[in-house]
């Protein structure tokens, strides 16, 4: 078989056996990664500074090797939009096992080191110290298509709980992402026209 590279014809695609050595060089470089990290993490400790050290590891984004789809930006699964947000320090309280998000790093800071803000400043994000108040929160997902004049590959989602909503613009998907992490059941159509219309209507809210 062969897989498209993100929709863009142009591109075309590349039989299964390059995907898999593509998927294979990736895992490579993570494992290159968590090695030079280890070395990062042995000389703080040979230092004698590890104990005290606030440490943020976190990805910017992830990568496609599903859905038939290859590279990152163009789709809203879990593949490219769920990343490590790992943080080590002594001044953490709370472990959320709620939704995070990478906005939620500033204002995690912010309240750490008891920095000083100006009034005026608003974080979209939220402490890891209070995000336990949120449970209910709405994470907001958009690819980057709708900022290169890629209309193939905008779609906007949100993620609520276990839930996750996708609107392509083309199509509509809805995924429990707990019994289905590798989202591979739409389950669209066997939702409540009234639960659509309120999941369109809180996407467009935040998107505004």
């Amino acid at each position: 078989g062969s897989i498209a590279l993100a929709d863009m014809s142009k591109w075309g695609s590349i039989k299964k056996d390059d995907y898999d050595y593509l998927n294979a060089k990736y895992d490579e470089e993570i494992y290159c990664l968590d090695k030079e990290f280890n070395n990062l993490l042995s000389k703080l400790k040979s230092l004698g500074i590890f104990d005290d050290a606030t440490i943020i590891v976190f990805g910017d984004h992830g990568e496609s090797f599903d859905h038939q789809v290859l590279f990152h930006g163009s789709r809203l699964y879990q593949s490219e939009v769920k990343v490590p947000l790992i943080i080590k320090s002594p001044l953490i309280s709370v472990f959320p096992e709620n939704n995070t998000s990478l906005l939620d790093i500033t204002p995690t800071l912010v309240d750490y080191f008891n920095l000083k803000t100006d009034s005026s400043l608003k974080f979209d994000g939220i402490s890891l110290n209070k995000i336990q108040e949120n449970l209910n929160r709405v994470l907001y997902l958009e690819t980057a298509g709708g900022y290169f004049d890629r209309s193939n590959l905008v779609g906007r989602g949100l993620v609520v709980d276990k839930y996750k909503f996708i609107d392509t613009g083309r199509s509509l998907e809805f995924y429990d992402l707990k019994k289905d992490q590798k989202e591979e059941e739409n389950l669209i159509k066997k939702i409540s026209p009234q639960d659509i219309k309120r999941l369109t209507d809180l996407l467009k809210a935040k998107e505004d």
